[in-house]
């Protein structure tokens, strides 16, 4: 072998051996941690329900007769809805009217027998003691008409006219006083808001049919407004006071696909607490809001809905996942310090996902972590 070869095989060995002897240093890769808000999510199911405006609560034991609605038409404001007969509570009616119109009377004739009573006590003719006694017997009779009146305001706020139109019947006067007498024959009962006449699901008596006899106090249906939703779910009392007031939530259900609704949390009702399999349960209103006009053929009352309450965190750290090592239970970072040196740093961790995780203690904005090594 000719010394040009040797020459070349023994610079190729030198250079092999000086690769191997070389050492490949990493380059180390820094994230600066910025504070970030983030949130968490909470999840429940309700139904969908209507968002009441007024109950209508039936005045009197009555009879239904000429219904002029059905559950699920809108109504306006002073529509008329039904009417209710009252044939069995003539006597009583009969008797309220004549007593007040009895009473007014009475009460027109002591005042003036009040006043002449004054002048002559002023003039000396008769004794203070009889003076004072027409006064009593004044406040008597007027206080008594005053409790009349309310029973009174009733059947004529029941009719639908002014209660001046009674206070200028005369008691004399036989057709006037049987006129309004028998006008409570056919009360009206009428919406009084604008809305969606339905059933109220709780209260209301079996169906809305003419005929019926219902008594005082009965529920015969709601007023909804238009075009707002309202969804009720419970909330666990180990979750409750993470709930305020004002907070978002997303809204889908099975029953309308394709479909995501926002809304907020409007009412938390902590006085109807309920238990369920050994589990306090609350309440909690969440108004449905920016319904589109397509979605009125998609939602109805007492579809199941659920519900996806956003839980803000504040101040909170989001870290690259590659930075937070673990050690069995405990996790921990690589915190870089002035002097150029990395110190082990014991963290606090919150939600994660696939390329972060949240840091809730341990370190703060403005600290360098120390990310995986990467090769050049």
């Amino acid at each position: 072998m000719s010394r040009k070869y040797i020459l070349i095989l023994s610079l190729l060995l030198l250079a092999l051996v000086s690769c191997k002897n070389k050492q490949v240093l990493p380059v180390t890769y820094d994230f600066t941690v910025v504070a970030s808000d983030a949130s968490t999510s909470m999840f429940y199911v309700g139904k969908l329900a209507p968002v009441l405006v007024n109950t209508i609560a039936l005045p009197m034991d009555a009879r239904v007769n000429n219904i002029m609605v059905s559950y699920g038409d809108k109504v306006l404001r002073g529509q008329e809805l039904f009417f209710l007969e009252s044939n069995g509570h003539d006597d009583n009616y009969s008797a309220d009217i004549i007593e007040y119109l009895t009473l007014r009377q009475e009460l027109i004739t002591v005042d003036e027998k009040l006043a002449n009573d004054e002048d002559l006590y002023k003039r000396g003719i008769i004794a203070k003691n009889d003076y004072l006694e027409s006064k009593r017997k004044r406040g008597i009779i007027y206080i008594n008409q005053l409790k009349l009146r309310s029973r009174v305001q009733e059947i004529a706020d029941l009719l639908s006219f002014d209660m001046s139109y009674i206070d200028k019947i005369q008691l004399d006067n036989i057709t006037q006083l049987n006129n309004i007498i028998n006008m409570h024959n056919k009360i009206p009962i009428k919406a009084e808001s604008e809305g969606i006449f339905l059933r109220d699901q709780k209260n209301s008596v079996d169906n809305l049919v003419s005929g019926a006899v219902v008594k005082k106090g009965d529920i015969w249906g709601v007023i909804a407004k238009n075009n707002d939703i309202m969804v009720t779910i419970n909330v666990s009392e180990v979750d409750i006071n993470k709930i305020i007031l004002g907070q978002e939530a997303i809204i889908t259900g099975d029953g309308f696909p394709n479909v995501e609704l926002s809304g907020r949390v409007v009412s938390i009702d902590f006085s109807k607490a309920a238990a369920s399999h050994d589990e306090v349960l609350y309440p909690v209103d969440i108004m449905v809001s920016s319904l589109l006009p397509e979605h009125a053929t998609l939602l109805h009352f007492g579809m199941s809905a659920k519900v996806e309450i956003k839980q803000p965190v504040y101040g909170k750290y989001m870290v690259p996942i590659n930075a937070v090592n673990i050690d069995g239970q405990v996790a921990w970072v690589l915190k870089r310090e002035a002097n150029g040196n990395y110190n082990r740093v014991d963290v606090t961790l919150g939600k994660t996902s696939i390329t972060e995780v949240m840091v809730l203690a341990g370190v703060s904005s403005g600290d360098r972590i120390k990310l995986n090594d990467r090769a050049n």
